[in-house]
């Protein structure tokens, strides 16, 4: 849910940088495995929402 969220709040302009900066983790999570091993991570995939 939590890249969803951010990527909505970042493509409206509700964000500022200093606002993003704390979100990053949460944005596009690293995906581990049982040895802690970063094999991905969570990315929101989907068309801009703001008028073009």
């Amino acid at each position: 849910m939590y890249p969803a969220a951010v990527e909505v709040l970042k493509q409206l302009g509700l964000l500022s940088e200093k606002q993003f900066e704390p979100l990053m983790k949460h944005y596009r999570p690293k995906l581990r495995n049982a040895r802690q091993e970063v094999i991905g991570e969570l990315v929101a995939d989907f068309f801009s929402i703001t008028k073009s």
